[in-house]
C-alpha cells in the first residue's frame, strides 16, 4: 500500500493557477482575481495565494504592481536567463557566450537554407545591414549595437523554429551586453574593424540570397576557429574582452 503524499497547500494553489495560464483562462495583459477573491474562491489562506503568485513572478509568468495587482505576462526565458546572469549564478564568460551564438546561427542557417526561400526576411535583414553600415559611417556605436544584434536575432527568427528562437531569445539579454562590451573600447578608434565586421555581415547576407549553403557554412565555421583559437576578433571584428571583466560583467548590467 503506498503512503498518502502530502501536498503543500501552495504548491496545490501554484498548480491550479498555472494550468489557468496555460489553458489561457488568463491570457497575457489581464488581471488577475485579487487575492481576497482567489482566497475564498480556493478556499486557502491569502498566504498561501500570495506565495503561490511569487513563485509565478519569479517564473516571469506574471508580475505584480503594487497597488494595481497581478497581471499576466508573455513568458520568455529571458527574464530568467537575465536573473541567472545578474546574479552571477549562470557562470559563463564572453567566450563560451560568443560559441554558444555561433554554433545555435551554425544550425539555425541550415534550418533556413532547407526552407522555401524567405524573401520577407531576406528584405528585413537587408534593411538592418543600411542601418549597420549608416551607424558606422555616423560612428553612432548606439545605433550600431542595435542593429547588429537585431542582424542576429532576424536569422534566428527565420528559421522559424520556436526552440531556437527561445533559446536566443533567453540569451539576447547576454549577447545584447557582449556586444556592447565588445564595441565600446574601439567603436570611435578602430574604424577599419567595423567596416570589416560590417563586410562579414554583408558577404553572408549576399550567401542566405544566393542560397550558398558552402558559403554560409564556410563564413561560420571560419568564425568559429577565430572564436575558438582565442583571437581578439570575433563576427567578423568585434573584440573579446579579458576574463576579468567577465567576471566583472553583471555588475554593470542594471
Amino acid at each position: 500500500m503506498e503512503k498518502i503524499k502530502r501536498i503543500n497547500v501552495t504548491d496545490q494553489v501554484f498548480d491550479i493557477m498555472l494550468e489557468n495560464l496555460l489553458n489561457k483562462t488568463w491570457k497575457p495583459g489581464d488581471r488577475i482575481p485579487s487575492e481576497n477573491v482567489l482566497s475564498a474562491q480556493l478556499g486557502v489562506s491569502r498566504v498561501s495565494i500570495k506565495l503561490a503568485l511569487q513563485k509565478l513572478n519569479t517564473l516571469g509568468l506574471t508580475e505584480t504592481r503594487i497597488g494595481d495587482g497581478s497581471f499576466v505576462r508573455e513568458f520568455n526565458m529571458r527574464t530568467i536567463a537575465s536573473s541567472l546572469y545578474e546574479n552571477r549564478l549562470l557562470d559563463m564568460d564572453f567566450q563560451q557566450m560568443n560559441d554558444f551564438r555561433i554554433l545555435i546561427e551554425l544550425d539555425v542557417i541550415k534550418l533556413i537554407l532547407l526552407k522555401p526561400k524567405d524573401d520577407e526576411g531576406l528584405k528585413k535583414l537587408g534593411e538592418i545591414l543600411k542601418a549597420m553600415e549608416k551607424a558606422i559611417n555616423l560612428k553612432d556605436k548606439d545605433a550600431f549595437d542595435t542593429a547588429h544584434v537585431s542582424f542576429h536575432k532576424t536569422i534566428c527568427v527565420m528559421s522559424g523554429n520556436p526552440v531556437f528562437i527561445h533559446l536566443y531569445d533567453a540569451m539576447d539579454y547576454m549577447i545584447s551586453y557582449v556586444y556592447k562590451v565588445n564595441t565600446e573600447a574601439d567603436f570611435f578608434t578602430a574604424g577599419a574593424e567595423f567596416k570589416e565586421s560590417f563586410l562579414f555581415h554583408k558577404y553572408l547576407y549576399q550567401a542566405l540570397c544566393d542560397q550558398n549553403e558552402a558559403e554560409c557554412m564556410h563564413l561560420m565555421n571560419s568564425l568559429l576557429e577565430l572564436s575558438r583559437q582565442g583571437e581578439t576578433k570575433s563576427d567578423g571584428g568585434d573584440n573579446e574582452r579579458t576574463t576579468a571583466v567577465n567576471a566583472n560583467a553583471a555588475e554593470h548590467v542594471s
